[in-house]
C-alpha cells in the first residue's frame, strides 16, 4: 500500500511531497523488519 501511495506523491514533482515519501520509507522499512523478525520467532 505505501508503495503505491509513494508513487501518488512522487508524480507531483514537488519538494515536499519528496519528503513525505522519504518519511513514510521507516514504515516500509518496519513492515519488513517485523516480518522477518516474526517469521524467525515462528520458526524457533
Amino acid at each position: 500500500f505505501f508503495m503505491i501511495y509513494h508513487q501518488f506523491l512522487l508524480k507531483k514533482r514537488q519538494k515536499e511531497e519528496y519528503f513525505k515519501a522519504f518519511l513514510n520509507n521507516n514504515f516500509i522499512g518496519m513492515t519488513a523488519f517485523l516480518g522477518i523478525f516474526l517469521s524467525v520467532i515462528i520458526k524457533s
